[in-house]
């Protein structure tokens, strides 16, 4: 299913992993069109009154039904590898840490291999840039950060969390690169994120004239 929310989750990323791939060097033009194809074929998240197992398969088949809506319309592989790697093997987390919660933390009855993604884990480094700018943006986007401090802890963290979980070991990008992608993201994400301004409430002042008026 596509919402505008997907859409804009497409292209909000879109132009972020863009931004990452220009400071870092690579091909643009098939990372933005693979950026946009992958926000048309998301699927909207799992229903919370649905067991989390179930939910997370719902979420998991989009890769699949994006290669075959992919293939249908006759996409070149360069694009449809964005759609099965920029997931990597990683964890539908949410709905894992929920079904651990259902099972009182007994691991032994959740299987991670039932909230993985198929993989494979990114191959390249347009793959990995767009995994990154992916979760860099979603997460921003919820958290709405109140300064642009916060907005670089999120980003900072995502591409940590990334690394340590060795997404990122097949993609070729160096920690230099990584440090670069991280400045760029940070630069388009407080730009469209921007912390809002709290102005103070109006008081009552009272003028020369002995009126009190809000200001």
């Amino acid at each position: 299913m596509v919402c505008c929310d997907t859409v804009w989750h497409g292209g909000g990323h879109g132009g972020v992993a863009g931004e990452g791939e220009g400071i870092v060097g690579g091909t643009e033009d098939v990372l933005g069109a693979a950026a946009g194809v992958q926000g048309l074929v998301g699927v909207e998240g799992g229903d919370g009154r649905v067991e989390p197992r179930t939910s997370a398969q719902i979420i998991l088949s989009h890769v699949q039904d994006g290669l075959d809506l992919a293939r249908k319309h006759h996409l070149p592989a360069a694009v449809r590898a964005f759609i099965s790697e920029h997931h990597g093997t990683g964890l539908t987390l949410a709905f894992y840490r929920m079904a651990l919660n259902e099972a009182n933390d007994n691991d032994e009855t959740v299987r991670k291999e039932d909230f993985a993604y198929p993989g494979p884990k990114p191959q390249s480094r347009e793959t990995a840039i767009l995994m990154l700018a992916d979760g860099s943006e979603a997460r921003v986007r919820s958290a709405e950060p109140k300064s642009v401090e916060e907005i670089e802890r999120i980003i900072a963290d995502t591409i940590k969390s990334k690394l340590d979980d060795g997404q990122l070991d097949e993609s070729d990008l160096t920690l230099r690169d990584l440090k670069e992608i991280q400045a760029a993201f940070v630069s388009v994400l407080k730009g469209v994120f921007h912390p809002r301004v709290k102005y103070p409430e109006p008081v009552n002042v009272k003028g020369p004239d002995g009126v009190e008026r809000a200001v």
